[in-house]
């Protein structure tokens, strides 16, 4: 009994030890524009993009850098709009679908939303 609970502990152990190495890893590939966090820069990213804006839905905080897509700190419908070229295959100027930057400064914690109601008249 104890020959069989000692290959079983070693690996329950290798396993404990090697999860923080793939959520590091995970965290190393996170790219521009990827706002739903599955690896692709999609028409799935800018509706997770309205979402948030329209208070249906959350993008997750570790996904939050990787929305703010021209970098001014605040996720707004003009992301939406930069991914939606990008995928069109036109003008890209924040560098969509290109490895983020691994440092502390680019940690966003919140978000603004600035955007307007059309005029309604009554």
């Amino acid at each position: 009994m104890k020959k069989a609970l000692l290959p079983i502990l070693i690996i329950i152990i290798a396993v404990l030890v090697m999860i923080p190495m793939f959520n590091a890893s995970a965290e190393r590939n996170k790219i521009l524009g990827d706002v739903d966090g599955d690896g692709t820069v999609s028409i799935t990213d800018v509706t997770a993009i309205q979402l948030h804006l329209a208070d249906f839905d959350q993008i997750a905080a570790e996904n939050l850098r990787a929305a703010d897509v021209d970098g001014n700190g605040k996720i707004e419908i003009d992301d939406a709009s930069a991914i939606q070229r990008y995928l069109a295959e036109f003008d890209d100027a924040y560098g969509i679908g290109s490895a983020l930057e691994e440092t502390a400064s680019t940690a966003q914690t919140s978000t603004t939303k600035n955007y307007e109601l059309p005029f309604v008249p009554a």
